[in-house]
């Protein structure tokens, strides 16, 4: 009889315990985050001018039947300015600690324009990318390590796929071409998660790329980004309005 007792009050503890564990919010929420591309630094579209000339001037750019194929390109002769800014979708995840995937899809993509022209033998070529509306954007997942010292914050890695569509106008008679590809951009680098005091807006995602908390405060941190494992580099960074948005949350 006292064991059988024992063992009802044991459950009557356990059960709200219980209870809270499955409600708990998840540690990392579902919703959107921002990648931004560093002002300072060189960034570059993934693609060499010197395969474009041939295809601008014979018009085959986005003909139906023969049209070249974009893939990531090693030579960086090709940079943006002003650079781009990723806008993405997770759908968080509901543990803590250890390694952690979440799932991540580009959601917008701001225009993104060559700094300088490709120079024809049919004249100047203006470029242009941006993201693919008549595409689904591919799921992609980011490995996510918690640091030691801290489960809210630690390093990451994976590798993006992305739906997107350059543009091509000549400047002289403003014949355009369009062409689609899928792109992948492998990142690496530091991750934190804000806390629950943190406002980043409705339907944002407590996750933060790109960046870390050190002595109290949020600090942007050195990262890697580049398209489809070549060299070309894409300088990610989280946005400052987001730094101080979490900065002027912390209490005093």
């Amino acid at each position: 009889m006292c064991l059988r007792i024992g063992l009802c009050f044991l459950c009557l503890l356990v059960a709200p315990l219980l209870a809270a564990a499955q409600t708990e919010e998840p540690f990392l929420r579902a919703g959107s985050l921002e990648i931004a591309v560093d002002p300072d630094a060189a960034s570059f579209l993934p693609v060499s001018s010197d395969d474009l000339k041939d295809g601008l001037c014979l018009g085959v750019i986005g003909s139906v039947g023969d049209k070249p194929t974009i893939t990531p390109r090693g030579e960086c002769d090709i940079s943006v300015q002003p650079p781009p800014r990723l806008g993405l979708f997770t759908d968080g995840t509901p543990t803590s600690g250890g390694s952690l995937q979440v799932t991540v899809q580009l959601a917008s993509l701001s225009t993104t324009q060559a700094s300088t022209p490709i120079v024809t033998s049919c004249g100047l070529w203006d470029v242009f990318m941006g993201i693919d509306p008549g595409t689904a954007q591919p799921v992609s997942q980011l490995a996510l390590e918690s640091s030691g010292a801290d489960p809210a914050q630690g390093v990451f890695a994976g590798e993006m796929k992305l739906a997107v569509r350059f543009r091509f106008v000549n400047r002289d008679d403003g014949r355009s071409f369009e062409l689609p590809a899928k792109l992948p951009l492998e990142l690496a680098g530091h991750w934190a998660a804000a806390g629950p005091g943190a406002d980043l807006g409705d339907g944002a995602s407590n996750l933060v790329l790109f960046a870390g908390v050190y002595g109290g405060v949020w600090s942007a941190v050195a990262n890697s980004a580049t398209w489809g494992g070549r060299h070309c580099p894409f300088q990610a960074e989280p946005p400052p309005p987001v730094l101080e948005t979490l900065n002027q949350s912390i209490d005093p």
